[in-house]
């Protein structure tokens, strides 16, 4: 599929993730309808795929504010995928953050 975000394989199957139009138009071609709505942040930050503790640090922000995220890491940045309704505030929770920070 090559509108698709991310495709992970396991051996239960294959989670797609789409853009929302596509998911909802192709969606009768998969064996189950869209299951999470989610807006997909990305981290601007550059490090290396085997940095310790980025991934640590935004998920504890995360977490400690009742946010749940999905991570997957590119080569450049990570991404958060969060739902819909938690995006102003994963994105508040992020800034704040980063601000902490650049403050060190």
């Amino acid at each position: 599929l090559p509108s698709a975000v991310a495709i992970i394989k396991e051996e239960e199957g294959t989670t797609l993730v789409l853009p929302k139009p596509i998911a909802e138009a192709e969606c009768h071609h998969f064996s189950t309808a869209p299951v999470f709505e989610c807006v997909w942040l990305t981290l601007k930050v550059h490090s290396a795929l085997n940095a310790v503790g980025l991934t640590a640090a935004f998920a504890t922000a995360l977490a400690s504010n009742g946010i749940s995220a999905n991570v997957v890491a590119g080569f450049y940045h990570d991404h958060l995928f969060v739902g819909v309704e938690e995006a102003d505030r994963a994105v508040s929770v992020l800034d704040e953050l980063s601000r902490s920070h650049r403050n060190v």
